[in-house]
């Protein structure tokens, strides 16, 4: 498999990792996504590639080792929209919200704004949680250091 990252394109699995050994492991479950049973209001053309899934997932990895070959090393799979609207940089989003940009790349399409907007309001209180218990932390971390 190849994969694309936001500022690397065509990279590989390092060897050594486990989705290397075992490809299967990254490819989207049977079921993830919408049958034609429960849309049968969409038109017949929209093809496998685009079908609305609330499963997709990102591969987090925590380098990238440039030999011949460009490799995602120590990588990790992690539910998309939820990594994306925690830890993205920036989230752009569209007049009625129902399209959401996050760092400029990844994209996401809402059926509904309201059901947009109130995601997006839980992830702010999230990140606005996640932000407070790290400095928290580094700052108990940062005492224990001084008292030390």
């Amino acid at each position: 498999h190849v994969f694309h990252t936001q500022t690397k394109q065509f990279v590989f699995m390092h060897p050594s990792g486990v989705f290397a050994a075992m490809p299967e492991l990254v490819v989207l479950g049977q079921g993830s996504t919408s049958t034609a049973a429960d849309s049968a209001s969409r038109t017949a053309s929209l093809d496998a590639s685009r079908q609305a899934s609330m499963s997709h997932q990102l591969l987090c990895y925590v380098s990238l080792l440039e030999t011949r070959k460009p490799y995602l090393t120590s990588v990790l799979r992690t539910p998309a929209l939820q990594t994306a609207l925690l830890f993205g940089q920036s989230l752009d989003t569209s007049h009625d919200c129902c399209t959401v940009v996050v760092d400029h790349w990844l994209e996401f399409r809402f059926k509904s704004a309201a059901a947009s907007v109130a995601l997006l309001q839980v992830a702010g209180q999230l990140r606005s949680l996640w932000s407070h218990l790290i400095e928290r932390q580094l700052s108990f971390t940062c005492e224990r250091m001084d008292n030390a």
